[in-house]
């Protein structure tokens, strides 16, 4: 079945993706994940940093000097 209908499949999921509305998206994922997405949002920025950190770290010890 899936192989039969690949395309389909594909151009199906491609055009529920493209008529999200991002507002409401955004609503009912906060509505959905609650509380837990404050916590997600902070430690994505915390784990971004610190790579950054380390990577800048990394460049500046190793880099071309």
């Amino acid at each position: 079945f899936i192989d039969r209908n690949r395309q389909r499949i594909g151009d199906y999921i491609a055009e529920r993706v493209a008529a999200w509305d991002t507002d409401e998206l955004v609503q009912q994922l906060e509505q959905s994940v609650g509380k837990d997405l404050q916590f997600i949002r902070i430690n994505g920025t915390l784990v971004g940093g610190l790579v950054g950190l380390v990577l800048h770290a990394l460049t500046h010890w190793f880099g071309p000097g």
